[in-house]
């Protein structure tokens, strides 16, 4: 079929002139604005630079103090490993065999306590017989109820050597003592001296000097030798040390301009000093220079440009129509072309059988993003010759969208006849597509649309046609589907479903509403939480399942509006949990993920929080894993952000979206939720082909609470407390409840 011919248009040369003169007195106004801005960009940046090594040096300052946290966790692990082993020779206690344990445990002593807390053996052989007063630590561990304790460091009462100690207690009262010495850890932390940390800051090409000024105005130590000892006088800086505030000017120094900061440095939230970093404006000046003459041929080659458009203008006047209709890339007839072609088609022979395929290449973005884009390129090129070679005369193809192709055709008999082209193309995608090297397998989906006498708009063709694709399948033989009017009742559907959700959010009502199903503590079956469930049943639609409610509000984007009326409605029964005295119980609540990526989303759960009266730290968020997948980054920086405040993070559905421990273990939760599904094949499956129970295992490893959804007999159960989950939800305990219904059941569970 011959493509439709457009008329070529004119452009007015004078229009052109005057449209050029006054672009480039806009431009060279633009560009002198755009290099007094980068100028003062740059400076700006010279000072933030500055400021930003500064301050990543106070903050290294300030590592001592966190070793010394990590150091005293690894100290506490390994007296808890060592006390543990110890307890194995319950009875068999002599002073060979302690001091043998603290070789092999990587202790430093041991001593073993009868009931009276006397000293009967010793790794050392010392205080044999010494025995705990009134007021020391280990009396009063000895007369205290505790079955294993992990103190901080201490000098010893005895020895007056400081070491950290831990006491285990046997079933008859005995107990053992295991200490490390603490001094060991004095080495490590030296590699935190001020002077060598003001070395490593002058290492830096660009810093000039760099010097550390005690509280005292004091110069202790410096890049430069000569001044190490010397007051500051400057009032101004003074000032500004006396004040704990940022300084930053610019100055001299041995006759080299620079810029230098003073930012105040705190080890445990008490000052210490002030870091002092000076940075060389020589090359902020070279800069600028550039800046200058690059502004000055930017404008020249504006000049240029614009000149050589006016010159070439109607020998492009074709090219320029023909970007309009057809697509660079295949050289198809586009969207534009198409739209023009079946509005003449639509009125044109009522009795000629006409019908639309619209071919989607699925996932093809995945083809751009894994192998390049001149590689998906090509493929596109090589399926539009492929689709070429099975046209008829009467045939007409366009590439409607990135990866989406759409055939006219017209004449034919049947629909066996569209089927045999359906056949044929198919045919063209089975053999893989061979361009830069690689083989590439493209599966397609097709939507077919025969055009009959009662549509009578483009637009309407073309959303049937887009319609139909959404219930193909491109890894079922039959590929394709033919529109059918009960497609569009499903869109109408989700239509009405939308509205109602609208009008229900506008008014406020109680059609959309919470039902709340406990969580119960794997230990003593008390309940110790609730997953606030939405729902949704109007009048006009009955009950809708919240699988469908809640996808239309993700298409129709109304998900945040829903969701933050839901967190609402969780927030109020919160409230009345707590004037009940429940203050304990957590709620859960589940968190959209285009809820979390808003930039207002913190701010607006923390304003409902406030104005409900409850407190953070009873809310669990619960979020899915496909969402981190699929925006990491932004996601845990969110995460922590919400812990900060106090909320709690639950990962909801684990397990089923291919997260990787390590992975998780730099991820900002507090409690992972195995998904159903691995609860469910606790009944079916034998316990050596079970993997909840090592899911469970690395989870608490990893520090996080564990809790099991979808818990629905006792086989489960048991298995479950076996392997020490924390928490347990399912129809086993209860099914999701009204919250009047809720109150009764925790208020009963209290009697």
């Amino acid at each position: 079929m011959s493509r439709k011919k457009y008329k070529k248009k004119a452009i007015d040369f004078k229009i052109f002139l005057i449209a050029f003169l006054v672009m480039a007195v806009i431009f060279s106004i633009i560009s002198y604005g755009s290099v007094r801005v980068q100028i003062r960009e740059n400076e700006e940046r010279l000072k933030e630079n500055t400021i930003m090594i500064a301050t990543s040096y106070t903050h290294t300052l300030s590592k001592a103090d966190k070793a010394r946290v990590i150091i005293n966790e690894l100290m506490n692990e390994r007296l808890k490993a060592a006390g543990d082993y110890a307890a194995l020779f319950e009875g068999n206690h002599d002073n060979q065999t302690l001091n043998n344990l603290t070789k092999v445990l990587g202790v430093d002593v041991i001593y073993s306590y009868n009931d009276q807390g006397e000293v009967i053996h010793s790794s050392s052989g010392e205080f044999i017989g010494w025995t705990a007063y009134e007021g020391h630590p280990v009396n009063r561990f000895l007369t205290g109820d505790q079955e294993s304790i992990v103190e901080d460091i201490r000098k010893d009462s005895e020895t007056g050597i400081f070491y950290k100690y831990a006491y285990f207690r046997a079933e008859d009262n005995t107990f053992v003592q295991v200490g490390i010495y603490a001094n060991k850890i004095q080495d490590f932390l030296k590699s935190f001296e001020i002077q060598k940390l003001i070395d490593e800051i002058n290492m830096d090409g660009l810093i000039v000097e760099a010097c550390f000024i005690d509280n005292e105005n004091t110069v202790i130590a410096s890049s430069d030798n000569d001044i190490i000892g010397q007051k500051v006088v400057d009032e101004k800086i003074i000032k500004a040390i006396e004040t704990d505030r940022e300084y930053g000017a610019k100055i001299d120094f041995k006759g080299e301009e620079m810029y230098q900061v003073f930012l105040p440095v705190y080890m445990e939230s008490a000052k210490i000093g002030t870091l002092s970093v000076g940075q060389s404006t020589e090359r902020n000046k070279e800069i600028i220079s550039e800046i200058i003459i690059e502004g000055i041929l930017s404008f020249l080659g504006f000049i240029l440009v614009l000149g050589f458009i006016l010159f070439f203008t109607y020998a492009k006047n074709s090219k320029q129509l023909k970007l309009a209709y057809y697509d660079s890339l295949t050289g198809l007839p586009n969207r534009e072309y198409l739209k023009d072609f079946l509005i003449h088609k639509i009125h044109g022979d009522k009795n000629v059988k006409k019908a639309i395929l619209m071919i989607n290449c699925s996932d093809f973005k995945n083809v751009n993003l894994t192998y390049g884009y001149a590689h998906g390129d090509s493929i596109l090129r090589e399926i539009t010759r492929r689709l070429e070679q099975i046209l008829k005369p009467t045939d007409m193809l366009f590439r409607f969208s990135a990866d989406r192709f759409i055939l006219y055709v017209e004449k034919y008999q049947n629909r066996k006849n569209i089927e045999t082209l359906i056949a044929k193309i198919n045919d063209k995608f089975k053999k893989p597509f061979n361009v830069t090297e690689k083989s590439q397998h493209i599966n397609i989906r097709i939507g077919v649309l025969e055009i009959e006498d009662g549509i009578s708009s483009v637009d309407e063709i073309l959303k049937e046609v887009s319609i139909t694709l959404d219930y193909t399948d491109e890894n079922n033989e039959r590929n394709h589907a033919y529109f059918d009017y009960y497609m569009e009742d499903n869109v109408n559907r989700e239509d009405l479903i939308e509205r109602e959700m609208r009008r229900i959010l506008a008014e406020g009502s109680d059609e959309v509403y919470l039902e709340f199903q406990p969580q119960i503590s794997a230990i003593d079956n008390s309940i110790v939480g609730f997953e606030a469930l939405a729902r949704l049943k109007t009048d006009r639609l009955g009950r809708i399942s919240p699988e469908e409610f809640i996808i239309v509000a993700e298409r129709k984007f109304i998900i945040v509006e829903l969701g933050n009326h839901i967190f609402k409605k969780a927030c109020i029964f919160l409230k009345k949990l707590n004037e009940r005295g429940f203050e304990k119980i957590k709620l859960s609540v589940n968190i959209s993920g285009i809820q979390l990526l808003r930039h207002d989303f913190i701010d607006t759960i923390i304003d409902i929080t406030e104005r409900t009266g409850v407190k953070t730290s009873s809310i669990v968020l619960e979020i899915t894993e496909t969402i981190i997948l699929e925006n990491y980054e932004i996601i845990n920086e969110k995460l922590k952000m919400l812990v900060d405040h106090g909320f709690n993070i639950s990962l909801d559905d684990f397990g089923t979206g291919y997260s990787n421990f390590s992975r998780l273990s730099e991820l900002s939760i507090q409690e992972v939720k195995i998904d159903r599904y691995f609860v469910s094949r606790i009944t079916t499956l034998s316990k050596e082909k079970l993997i909840t129970g090592d899911i469970i295992s690395m989870a608490h490893k990893l520090d996080l609470r564990v809790v099991a959804e979808g818990v629905e007999d006792s086989i489960q159960l048991d298995y479950l407390r076996e392997h020490e989950c924390d928490v347990l939800q399912g129809y086993y305990f209860g099914k999701p409840v009204d919250s009047q219904k809720a109150l009764e059941i925790i208020e009963k569970s209290r009697r």
